[in-house]
Parts: structure tokens; C-alpha cells; sequence
């Protein structure tokens, strides 16, 4: 869940409520790929600096090794909705964490550092979304399989 995760903490989750109308009846007005920070300010602050030394010290070359040093940010698809049978608005979050854990929950990240791409789709529903979700895997790699190339992966499936 997400609530055990630092991403939970420092990105202020927050649950909300369904209403009592089925998924399918959820169209989908706005997908949204995410950034959420991981840690505080200051942590991140130390981390920015290590990250723009380790480029000097390597010339660049750290910069370019699958992609650079990442930020302390957590990726994930977050998708607006509105249920088509009451007007009830509604946000749900796709996401992959450490150890292959991966949810699909009514809710969002209260804080965010930037959304990296948006796409508002004219005709889809949440239940589209969610079987795209299931056929996610739940392999996770630090480097090469990690939150950021999961939340790519969606993104190319439902965009």
C-alpha cells in the first residue's frame, strides 16, 4: 500500500472514496505521469549537489550511464475521472514501488514536483486503465526496472 512507503510520506497521500457506481461507468478525462518527492527538502538539496559533483568528477560520464543519477523522486500514473451516472470527480494512482509491489488505488499524492506528461482521452474509462494496470509487470530493478521505466511502460499502453 502506499502508506509504508517514504514516497507516501513526503508526497502527503491521500485516500479518498469511490462512488457506488461501477468502474466502467468512470471516464477518464485526465492521465497524468508524475513525479513525488521520496524525502525532504533538505535530503533532496544534498542529493541535487552530490549528483551535479559526481558529474564534474566523472566528466559528464555519470550523466550519461542509463541516464544519469536520478533525483530522490518516486514516478506514477495518476488518473482523473468523473463517473458518468452521478458527476462524482475521482483520482486514482497506478504505481510500482521497491520489491515489486504495485497498486492501483483511489487516491493521489498531495504534493508533487511536476507531472513529466499529460493526456486528457476523449472516449476512455477506468476500467480500460485498470486492465492495462493488470497486465503490468512486477519485476523491479533499482536500475534498470524501477518506478520511472514502470510508469513509462503504462503510459505507452494506455497513450
Amino acid at each position: 500500500m502506499a502508506s509504508k512507503s517514504s514516497a507516501s510520506k513526503h508526497g502527503e497521500w491521500k485516500y479518498t472514496n469511490e462512488c457506488c457506481h461501477s468502474r466502467k461507468y468512470y471516464k477518464v478525462n485526465e492521465i497524468r505521469w508524475i513525479r513525488v518527492p521520496m524525502s525532504n527538502d533538505f535530503v533532496k538539496g544534498a542529493a541535487e549537489t552530490g549528483r551535479v559533483i559526481a558529474g564534474v568528477l566523472t566528466l559528464g560520464v555519470s550523466t550519461w550511464f542509463n541516464g544519469g543519477i536520478k533525483d530522490l523522486s518516486h514516478e506514477c500514473i495518476e488518473i482523473l475521472t468523473t463517473c458518468t451516472q452521478c458527476g462524482h470527480s475521482q483520482r486514482f494512482t497506478a504505481e510500482i514501488r521497491g520489491g515489486g509491489d504495485t497498486s492501483f488505488e483511489c487516491g493521489y499524492y498531495g504534493k508533487e514536483y511536476n507531472a513529466r506528461r499529460t493526456f486528457k482521452p476523449s472516449t476512455m474509462t477506468l476500467d480500460y486503465v485498470e486492465k492495462k494496470f493488470q497486465q503490468m509487470t512486477t519485476n523491479y530493478d533499482l536500475i534498470n526496472g524501477n518506478c520511472c521505466h514502470w510508469s513509462g511502460e503504462l503510459w505507452d499502453k494506455l497513450v
